[in-house]
């Protein structure tokens, strides 16, 4: 059975990026590469976080693609969180554009920064605070 999809008459405005840290998370795949950022977290092993800046990824809710156990693609129903490793060229394996002010920065994410992830942050999306 096939489903479509109905426009609601609600315009569709893209979410921001934002940053989210990757200590205290189950995250472990770029949405866009389908990589491991890191080993997938196991209750009875200790967290394994990657040095920075590996440690932070951006998100956004996205409708996600993916296979059905019966091996058809289709999308979800309702966006979800997907998760890009801080690398240009992921993110745009999966969305058409990218531009610095689809990255939205939080002053409370701006102070924890190391040096190397606003080295990052500049040279792969030309953002600078």
């Amino acid at each position: 059975m096939y489903s479509y999809r109905f426009n609601t008459g609600k315009p569709v405005v893209p979410q921001k990026y934002t940053l989210t840290w990757l200590k205290g998370t189950k995250i472990h795949v770029c949405y866009g590469c389908n990589k491991n950022i890191r080993p997938k977290p196991q209750a009875n092993l200790p967290e394994f976080l990657p040095p920075a800046p590996f440690d932070v990824v951006l998100r956004r809710e996205e409708l996600r693609m993916y296979h059905k156990p019966g091996g058809e693609l289709t999308y979800s129903f309702k966006p979800q969180n997907c998760y890009y490793e801080m690398k240009k060229k992921c993110v745009l394996k999966r969305n058409n554009h990218l531009t610095a002010d689809q990255i939205e920065i939080s002053e409370n994410d701006w102070e924890k920064l190391s040096e190397l992830h606003v080295n990052v942050l500049r040279k792969e999306f030309g953002i600078i605070k």
